[in-house]
C-alpha cells in the first residue's frame, strides 16, 4: 500500500484510511476485527475511529471505540 510522509514529523501514513463507522453497530465485533486484520496485513496504518459514529442508534454512542 502506498504511504505518505506526515509533514513536519518522521511518521508515514497509508494512503487509504479504514473507516469504522459501522464497527460495533451493524458490523459485528468479530467481523470488525477481521476487517482490521486484513487492512493491516495489506499495509494500512490509519484507522478512523471518530466517537460520533453510531450516535444515531439507541445506545450507540462511542460504539466504534469498543
Amino acid at each position: 500500500m502506498q504511504k505518505h510522509n506526515i509533514p513536519k514529523t518522521d511518521l508515514t501514513a497509508s494512503a487509504l484510511v479504514l473507516g469504522t463507522e459501522l464497527f460495533g453497530s451493524t458490523i459485528s465485533r468479530e467481523m470488525s476485527i477481521q476487517l482490521m486484520d486484513l487492512y493491516i496485513e495489506a499495509g494500512g496504518s490509519m484507522i478512523d475511529t471518530a466517537e460520533v459514529y453510531a450516535c444515531w442508534l439507541p445506545g450507540g454512542e462511542h460504539r466504534a471505540k469498543g
